[in-house]
Parts: structure tokens; C-alpha cells; sequence
């Protein structure tokens, strides 16, 4: 009687094994399979990111990286993230608009054809190093280059103070010198540059001409030089035009250089206002060479 009871247990127990061993490996047939969950779509650009509320809650972030946010931004708010630098380090803050804006005023998103964005980096004493914004224009570039004094704690703000920023539509960066300046895919428009410092790109393999905006007065007195490598063979031609508030341009300077090298010498600034400089290729090249541009005010006010 206690074997045939072991008996039953044993093949009772073998059963209801089996039972959920079918259950977990192998899906009934009129049992539906649960559809696999939607990839978000992928911006192919800017890892989204959400910064703390102030700058003693900030985030961390990378250098070399590309960031946006993960949320649109309304006007004057701030999302705060930091980096740990060290002295001597020369480091090139970065900030682009795409197409689109967005107005969150209705309190329902609503995309515009004017994109706002704003960065500011600030030392490890809360003082602002730099600061870049987008006001309204799309296809826009900001960079601005700076070298490391004191270690520590470098704060990025991201936030426009004159208008929503597009969670999508704008992103920022902090790169170590040299950084790959060119424009970017979908945003082929002027790139912001500040006299004496620097600023690195590159020509060839597809793209001939970079353009280049900056401010200067009257009377100001400019040396503009753009440089390849020593041994480059390529010739150079730099333009500098001004423009006026009606968008009108006149040319101020032309030159052309051989050896991979041009120079605008003393170049009086007419106006006070906007000056634009297009670096380009006299004949194309197969592949990106770097150059340096260099914006040296020697004399004037």
C-alpha cells in the first residue's frame, strides 16, 4: 500500500512537471505573442540628458561628447551639469541649433522656425567664463575657447534666456582643443568666432569653404590667418566682407595663398557692425585637412 502511494506521489509529481515545463518552453498555439515594446526614435545625435536644479546639485557630464536635453526648456530655466578640469587644459565650449524652436507659452508645445538655446561655463568659484547663446536663428554654430587656470569644478548652465529651448533641436558640448569644429550635418551656417583665440577646422574631402562671423568697430586694425600643416599642398582664398544691419555687403579684403597658407595683413575695419570671412579651397581635396584660423586685432580702439 505505501509503494503504490509513492507510486501515484512519484508520477503525480512528474506530471505537474511537466505541465509547467510546457507552460514556460513552449507557447500554446492560440496564444498570441506580446508585441516587443517601440524603440523610441533615434535623433542619431546628442546623448539626452536632465541636469540638477542648481549648480551644487549639478550632474556630471564627459568631455568630447555631444549632450541635449531631455526636455524642452522653458525660457530662464536652467539645468546645471559639471566636469572636473585640470590647469593648463585648453578646453572649446560648443553650442548648435538645427532647424526648429519650440514656444511653450500656450502651456501645449507648440515648433517654430526660431530655435533658442544658451550655455554658460562658470569656475569652480561660481564666476562665468564664457557664455553662448542662439537668439531666434537656425543652423547657428557658438563656440567659445578657453584655457584652464585652477583645478576643479567647472559648471555648465543650459538654459535660453530669451526665448524655449527644443529638447531635440539643440546641442551642446565641452571638448578638449583640438575638437573637430566643422559644421555639423544640418547645420551649414556662419560659425561665431572671437578674435586671438584660435579656432581649428577643417577643409577638403567634400567640403570647400568654411564662413566665419565676428564682430569688430571702426578703425580696428585685423590680421587674419589661416594655416595647414607645414608641407600641405593646397591654396587658400579668404574674403572678408562686411554686412550692415539691411544685410548689405561690401567686400573689405580678398587674398589667396599657396603651401596650404593665406593672410589678410592690416585690415581697417570701415564700420562698427558684423564682418563676415569665407575660408575656402582654390581647388577641392580628397580628404578633410586641418588648418588654424587666427584673428589678431593689432591696433584700434
Amino acid at each position: 500500500m505505501r509503494k503504490a502511494a509513492w507510486v501515484v506521489a512519484l508520477a503525480l509529481t512528474v506530471a505537474s512537471s511537466a505541465v509547467q515545463a510546457e507552460e514556460h518552453c513552449c507557447p500554446c498555439p492560440h496564444r498570441e505573442a506580446e508585441p516587443a515594446p517601440a524603440k523610441k526614435k533615434d535623433l542619431n545625435f546628442g546623448l539626452p540628458v536632465a541636469g540638477g536644479p542648481n549648480a551644487d546639485k549639478a550632474e556630471p557630464i564627459e568631455l568630447n561628447r555631444d549632450y541635449r536635453l531631455n526636455h524642452h526648456q522653458k525660457k530662464g530655466a536652467k539645468d546645471y551639469f559639471y566636469l572636473k578640469l585640470k590647469p593648463g587644459a585648453e578646453i572649446t565650449l560648443g553650442l548648435k541649433a538645427l532647424d526648429k524652436g519650440i514656444d511653450l507659452s500656450s502651456g501645449r508645445p507648440r515648433e517654430t522656425s526660431k530655435p533658442y538655446a544658451g550655455v554658460e561655463l562658470q569656475d569652480p568659484e561660481g564666476e562665468r567664463l564664457a557664455a553662448l547663446s542662439i537668439d531666434g536663428e537656425p543652423r547657428r554654430l557658438r563656440r567659445s575657447a578657453y584655457q584652464v587656470v585652477r583645478p576643479g569644478r567647472y559648471v555648465l548652465a543650459v538654459g535660453s534666456d530669451t526665448g524655449d529651448m527644443h529638447k531635440d533641436q539643440t546641442v551642446f558640448k565641452v571638448s578638449l582643443v583640438p575638437m573637430d569644429l566643422d559644421c555639423p550635418e544640418g547645420a551649414t551656417g556662419e560659425i561665431d568666432v572671437d578674435a586671438a583665440e584660435p579656432q581649428r577646422n577643417c577643409l577638403g574631402g567634400g567640403d570647400e569653404q568654411d564662413t566665419f562671423r565676428f564682430r569688430a568697430r571702426k578703425r580696428e586694425i585685423y590680421r587674419i590667418d589661416a594655416a595647414m600643416p607645414e608641407g600641405t599642398v593646397a591654396d587658400l582664398r579668404a574674403k572678408l566682407t562686411y554686412r550692415n544691419r539691411l544685410k548689405k555687403t561690401k567686400t573689405v579684403a580678398e587674398a589667396s595663398g599657396s603651401g596650404g597658407r593665406v593672410a589678410l595683413e592690416s585690415v581697417r575695419m570701415p564700420q562698427d557692425g558684423d564682418y563676415v570671412l569665407e575660408v575656402s579651397l582654390a581647388k577641392a581635396l580628397a580628404e578633410n585637412v586641418p588648418y588654424t584660423l587666427t584673428l589678431i586685432k593689432t591696433s584700434g580702439r
